[in-house]
């Protein structure tokens, strides 16, 4: 299109009732863009008919037009939703749409955000996850498809179990999935009253532990337990603590007493060892080993962790310091 000058906008006899507002030569020499005819032209016009806030079916085409060429632009999509409404567009073809649109730009908030005003205009209260699966299933890392996903659920209020289903199956096809069990974590607090019911949570610390055990040194799966500790106690779950001592006491040191400064090179074991271990001081259930356990893990850390030794010294005097105040509640 851009290469054929009777296709823009200056060009079309239907749009020469319109002045074109271009960007000034100021707004221009702020950050030099090489931009096609096309698309100044198409925004210049753009510009003109919401400046006026003009209602047509040719304002609504060129809405079109600028989406296929900035579907960034979060003015275009404001534009054209404001035109569904005054035109009275088919809602469940402007959906057909953006779904192609999301198809040809899958990380781009603009377009996703338009679906959720569209779903949210349409209304329909039973949810049809096809497309969100079809994306997903394809890019299973997605963070705005697992956002949509959340906001259809809890707009909703779908089942959870099939959704509790869904977490587990993207999980098991990779145990590193950071978003599935993000998604997990949000629809276990749907289902828990927001982690008031401990049945589920001790359920899905064993799902946790469960899962570790496939992949130990995985931070998804040790970010899920530590999240869902922040709900329970470990006092009430003393095992934890054994569970993770087991894993940083190597088995060729078995029969030697436990010694963080020769455990596995477990990082994310090591960082939950060191909090379990504050935890459980700040529950009134700890005493003075549990914090040397915890300052041995984060000297530990700081070894077979290089990347972030600057943390973990900082863990470890504040942590020093703490234990040096009385008034601590560490103490």
């Amino acid at each position: 299109m851009s290469g054929d000058s009777s296709s823009l906008y200056k060009n079309r006899i239907e749009w020469s009732d319109v002045t074109p507002i271009y960007n000034t030569a100021e707004e221009d020499s702020v950050v030099k863009i090489a931009l096609r005819d096309e698309f100044v032209d198409a925004f210049a016009y753009l510009r003109a008919v919401m400046n006026s806030r003009e209602v047509s079916a040719r304002a609504f085409d060129l809405t079109t037009h600028c989406t296929v060429l900035n579907p960034a632009n979060y003015s275009v999509w404001e534009y054209r939703r404001f035109l569904l409404k005054e035109l009275n567009e088919d809602l469940k073809k402007e959906l057909k749409f953006t779904e192609a649109t999301i198809e040809e730009n899958l990380k781009n908030y603009q377009v996703w955000h338009h679906r959720r005003e569209i779903v949210l205009r349409i209304n329909e209260p039973k949810v049809n996850m096809h497309f969100i699966n079809e994306i997903l299933r394809n890019d299973a890392k997605n963070y705005h498809a697992w956002q949509h996903r959340v906001f259809l659920v809890r707009h909703f209020k779908c089942p959870l179990e099939p959704e509790r289903v869904v977490s587990e199956r993207f999980i098991a096809q990779d145990l590193f999935n950071n978003s599935a069990w993000t998604y997990r974590f949000f629809v276990i607090s749907e289902m828990s009253n927001d982690f008031e019911n401990t049945e589920i949570i001790d359920s899905e610390i064993h799902f946790a532990l469960t899962w570790i055990n496939k992949m130990i040194n995985n931070a998804s799966s040790w970010s899920y337990l530590t999240g869902l500790m922040e709900f329970s106690s470990f006092t009430a779950h003393p095992e934890l603590l054994t569970y993770t001592r087991n894993i940083l006491h190597p088995m060729e040191l078995v029969h030697k007493p436990f010694n963080l400064t020769e455990s596995s090179m477990m990082p994310y074991a090591l960082i939950f060892f060191a909090e379990a271990n504050l935890a459980l001081v700040s529950e009134g259930q700890g005493n003075s080993e549990n914090i040397l356990l915890a300052r041995q893990s984060y000297e530990r850390l700081i070894v077979v962790d290089p990347l972030r030794k600057r943390l973990w010294r900082h863990k470890l005097i504040e942590l020093m310091n703490v234990s040096n105040t009385s008034s601590s509640p560490l103490i």
